[in-house]
């Protein structure tokens, strides 16, 4: 994601928007990369004939100490350096987001004039202005393409007799990356302004629209089986030589359990939509070859921590586990024995279960767990305790304890705790953020006997009641104000939901109503390609699996 804040100020010299002429520009601009030390970016130069040419430096937090960089040009499509008495081209790195930037206002600022002084512009509008932007825009943050539904542009325009004479504006693209950007712009400016005080008014995001359930249309007759048919195409032909499926825009991110989760999602997704296929048996059996290869390179045990501080490896024996066992329920005919895989995945559950009976993906917590973790590998232990596997009853029940415990009296669940239940803060327990997580706990624990069916049709109703929140930012990168919403879950929520559903025991007018939302919203944000994709950290193979669970769920 980028969000761009901006604010001007040209009373000594008008500006035409047209030519945007301004003399002297300040830029301020805040950088956060994947949870990482925000970082102020400020330029200070000239616009001239659509190049801004500035100095840049940069300060580690508002407030701190400055260090210069360099002299810089900056255009939407290059980035030049001063060096050796001219510039020449150099590629930005992490200031990629404050050069682009910068780079776009004069067209960014023109386009939005025609939309009148003030107001916010999204979807198809917005999406009208940016699409001749859009190959600069995707050099910024490295995606496929700009989502409309995900986009949207909060602005206020000074202009006199066709004169802008001032400006700020905040702009939240997707689908998400690894930045936030804040920033500021003031023609004339000696120095740029700190971002955090001046775009308050700007800075809260504009309510998505309420979703009406009477309003949401029937899908049209075989347009469900239509698009599942063009997803598992897609999910076949992404298959990796190996057998794996992995997510191409994180092959070169170093978190190898995510290939054993994605891989044994997309086998269960692949073996349940289109078992009977030709040639699917051949693809299952050379998928189950490549988790096994990867069990015995200990790709799980001998995982990094990515940034020294996030373990993501009980993801991929939680996902393992629990999607292995579907793989076997769907396998056409007789299905292998994967009881190997199961007793490496259960062996490592224990291993990295902690005191309060939970997990957690943070390799410096001493204690305390996830939600979304506990329930996903309690469903796993649970299901291979079905299988007649042998599975410690009591490490489990202390893990479905955990979940229960790291719920409110809504049923509400927290995203973690650190060993003291409530320690995430109500906010985190009633934002539009923990309303798919609920439904997959509520599941977990109904499924467990630990709690009733009417808990389940409670959190159902929450999710469907807080799902445009988490429509409107499924394509974002992280946790993302103002409800810290991480796109990656979007997926994940929906395939809770679409399961739940059967389980609930809503009435059938009420159960028809929100089928009918998630199939519209699936059908409708399927890709050209057959695939879908939420955030880019999980990818297609792995949105595109879920979401055809989620689709044979609600056909």
């Amino acid at each position: 994601m980028i969000l761009l804040v901006a604010a001007g100020s040209s009373a000594d010299e008008p500006v035409a928007i047209k030519t945007f002429a301004a003399p002297k520009v300040g830029v301020a601009i805040q950088v956060e990369r994947d949870f990482a030390t925000p970082r102020l970016v400020f330029l200070r130069g000239r616009f001239e004939e659509g190049r801004l040419t500035a100095s840049l430096s940069t300060a580690m937090e508002p407030g701190s100490r400055e260090a210069r960089i360099a002299r810089v040009r900056v255009t939407p499509d290059t980035w030049e350096r001063e060096a050796g008495g001219g510039f020449a081209e150099y590629e930005p790195g992490w200031l990629r987001p404050a050069c682009g930037v910068a780079g776009h206002l004069p067209a960014l600022l023109e386009g939005l004039a025609a939309h009148g002084p003030s107001g916010t512009v999204r979807g198809d509008d917005l999406m009208a202005l940016l699409r001749p932007l859009g190959p600069a825009f995707e050099k910024i943050h490295g995606v496929d393409r700009i989502a409309a539904d995900a986009a949207w542009c909060r602005y206020e325009l000074d202009v006199e007799e066709g004169e802008l004479r001032g400006f700020r504006l905040r702009l939240q693209l997707g689908p998400a990356t690894f930045y936030r950007v804040t920033g500021s712009v003031r023609a004339g400016a000696e120095k740029a302004p700190d971002p955090k005080g001046w775009a308050a008014a700007l800075d809260a995001a504009p309510e998505p629209p309420e979703i009406r359930l009477d309003e949401i249309p029937e899908a049209a007759p075989g347009r469900a089986r239509d698009a599942l048919a063009r997803g598992v195409r897609w999910l076949r032909a992404a298959q990796k030589a190996d057998g794996s499926w992995v997510s191409a825009q994180a092959e070169d991110v170093p978190y190898p359990s995510q290939r054993v989760a994605i891989t044994a999602v997309a086998l269960h997704a692949l073996a349940a939509c289109a078992g009977a296929e030709e040639g699917v048996r051949g693809q299952l059996e050379r998928g189950v070859a490549a988790l096994r290869r990867m069990a015995k390179e200990r790709v799980l045990e001998d995982a990094k921590p990515a940034h020294d501080t996030f373990d993501f490896s009980p993801w991929g024996a939680a996902f393992g586990l629990v999607h292995a066992d579907g793989l076997l329920r769907a396998w056409p005919g007789e299905a292998p024995d994967l009881d190997d895989l199961a007793k490496g995945w259960v062996a490592f559950a224990w291993k990295k279960q902690k005191a309060c009976g939970g997990w957690h993906y943070r390799a410096d917590a001493a204690d305390g767990s996830v939600a979304v973790l506990t329930a996903s590998m309690a469903e796993g232990l649970r299901a291979w305790e079905r299988r007649g596997f042998a599975v410690d009853a009591k490490r489990l029940a202390r893990g479905l304890e955990d979940l229960r415990r790291n719920r409110d009296r809504r049923g509400s669940a927290g995203y973690y705790h650190d060993g003291s239940y409530g320690s995430t803060g109500a906010e985190a327990w009633t934002t539009p953020e923990s309303a798919g997580r609920s439904v997959q706990a509520a599941l977990a624990l109904v499924d467990a006997g630990i709690e009733k069916p009417e808990a389940l049709a409670a959190a159902l109703r929450r999710f469907t009641g807080e799902y445009r929140h988490l429509l409107a930012q499924r394509q974002v990168y992280a946790h993302t104000p103002p409800y810290m919403i991480a796109g990656y879950y979007y997926h994940f929520g929906v395939h809770f939901a679409a399961r739940a559903l059967g389980r609930a025991g809503l009435p059938e007018k009420e159960r028809a109503a929100i089928r009918r939302l998630l199939l519209h919203e699936l059908l409708r944000h399927q890709e050209e390609d057959g695939s879908w994709i939420d955030s880019p950290a999980g990818g297609k193979p792995y949105a595109t699996a879920l979401a055809l669970l989620s689709l044979r769920e609600l056909k």
